[in-house]
């Protein structure tokens, strides 16, 4: 019973900071959840996940903006706003840093341990890939730039393992992990025909299961699909006839990365 209180008292204030854009209090609140040992609702992953993607994307944008204040002053030559410039993009790429990090050891101490469904897990492995490929864009230095990657890509797979064991074809959850899963891949491992391979395989799988649904429900998972069938579309001029043993390789370059690691 106190509990259920003090989960109602979270979830209440999690979203009354969203409202107020204080997204810092909005997954803290939510952190304090998982900290009860309970497995997340839906409602509260969803406010775990948007509370997380603003204060992330909200520093992407603004290193975004410095780049382009960086430019302009190289191109005057004013070197000591170049240096200003430099060392305030450093305080907002340890933030970024701080949180991801933050994110991935609040998944890894509470939140694998506590999800029993196979959405929550699909849920919270995918959240680790997507939050490592993040760190992989301001990882600096070789040896963890590779264990970024190697971390990423076993959250991913992990997370399709269990998707592809528990959840439908047509599951939102389980085509979001395809699309991200297949990005990683074309974009991090170099291998289109990877991506390529992943996404067909998510939207034929799904295409079959369509007939199956209610209209709301399709409309749930539509969009990713959408998104799936336009990344098959600029991918196919890239895929190689070889793309299975560009798989295999890529099972061997993770397995290399994780001998590394130990």
């Amino acid at each position: 019973m106190a509990f259920s209180i003090e989960r109602d008292n979270l979830v209440f204030k999690a979203k009354l900071a969203e409202q107020c854009q204080r997204y810092d209090d909005m997954v803290d609140a939510i952190k304090n959840v998982g900290k009860l040992g309970l497995e997340l609702t839906i409602v509260e992953r969803t406010l775990l996940a948007s509370g997380y993607k603003y204060l992330v994307g909200s520093r992407k944008a603004s290193l975004r903006i410095l780049s382009l204040k960086e430019q302009k002053e190289e191109a005057k030559g004013n070197e000591l706003s170049i240096i200003r410039i430099k060392e305030y993009k450093h305080k907002v790429e340890s933030e970024l840093l701080n949180i991801c990090s933050d994110l991935i050891t609040f998944i890894d101490d509470y939140m694998i341990h506590s999800s029993t469904a196979g959405e929550s897990f699909v849920f919270f492995n995918k959240m680790k890939g997507d939050y490592y490929r993040h760190l992989i864009d301001f990882k600096i230095g070789k040896q963890d730039m590779n264990e970024a990657i190697a971390k990423s890509l076993h959250a991913f797979q992990s997370a399709t393992t269990a998707a592809e064991s528990d959840l439908s074809p047509i599951n939102p959850i389980r085509l979001r992990l395809a699309l991200s899963f297949s990005v990683f891949c074309f974009s991090v491992m170099k291998s289109p025909e990877r991506a390529y391979f992943l996404a067909k395989k998510a939207y034929d799988d799904a295409i079959l299961e369509v007939d199956t649904l209610s209209e709301e429900s399709y409309k749930n998972s539509r969009l990713i699909m959408k998104l799936l069938r336009n990344n098959l579309k600029i991918w196919t001029p890239e895929v190689k006839e070889d793309g299975e043993e560009e798989h295999k390789r890529l099972l061997t370059t993770l397995n290399q990365m994780e001998i590394n690691k130990s």
